[in-house]
């Protein structure tokens, strides 16, 4: 049996690839006894201890290198690297359950857009809407905070037809476009669409109508920022209610 179908029945054993075994050889993780005739690589039962502790290792998450100093460290020394491996564990796990968090947001957004796209007619509702603030996208903490959490952003349109960008906030000291409701009001509430390349192309109009229909008088249109899609156009939709003036 040549070399290459040894390191193959070996690594079909422990379910690793030849390469790896190759690699591990050559950073000094495991021993192999060599052919006298032409230096082959024959395994030992050194050979076969020294896969499992690697593969051990390896599943601590304890890289190549240490391993490599690990035959070399007293009790101390491995508990330090252990914890040091824990804590890069523990932190991979914080940064996946943020990300799995905000994979659900998202989810929750566009699940939303389904729902409101699915209502036959607005919805009147009483609300309390909070405060909406300025927003710059020359604004480091601004653009933070759309990036980690986009349904924050706000959209105010006017009924004269102009178009504020904003972000909620509860913070009163901010400049504000929009003072937050300081008790329930009625809204009609609904799915804006705007065109991502064009504001001005939305469907508020849709929003008036209903209004008229009801003989409500209306205000501004306020919404909020669930996502971005593809609808004919790019197009980005928002949670939306229309002020009801009593």
């Amino acid at each position: 049996m040549n070399e290459q179908q040894t390191l193959k029945k070996l690594a079909d054993l422990f379910h690793v690839a030849p390469s790896a075994l190759r690699y591990w050889d050559n950073e000094g993780l495991i021993r192999f006894e060599r052919s006298t005739d032409n230096n082959y690589r024959m395994p030992t039962w050194k050979t076969m201890l020294d896969i499992c502790d690697v593969i051990l290792n390896r599943s601590l998450s304890i890289p190549v290198k240490s391993i490599r100093e690990l035959p070399k460290m007293n009790a101390d020394q491995q508990l330090k690297l252990l914890a040091d491996s824990e804590a890069k564990l523990l932190n991979q796990i914080k940064e996946i359950e943020e990300t799995l968090s905000a994979i659900q947001h998202k989810k929750a957004l566009l699940e939303n857009v389904k729902q409101l796209e699915a209502m036959k007619d607005f919805m009147l509702v009483e609300a309390k809407i909070p405060s909406i603030r300025s927003f710059s996208f020359e604004s480091r903490e601004d653009m933070e905070l759309f990036i980690y959490d986009p349904s924050r952003s706000a959209i105010l349109l006017l009924p004269q037809g102009a178009c504020l960008y904003g972000m909620f906030t509860d913070n009163e000291q901010d400049e504000l476009f929009r003072a937050g409701d300081k008790a329930l009001k009625r809204y009609l509430k609904g799915l804006l669409k705007l065109n991502s390349d064009d504001a001005s192309i939305n469907t508020a109009s849709v929003f008036y109508e209903a209004a008229t229909a009801r003989n409500l008088k209306t205000g501004m249109i306020i919404g909020k920022y669930m996502g971005t899609a593809f609808d004919q156009d790019r197009t980005d939709y928002y949670e939306a209610w229309l002020e009801i003036i009593d």
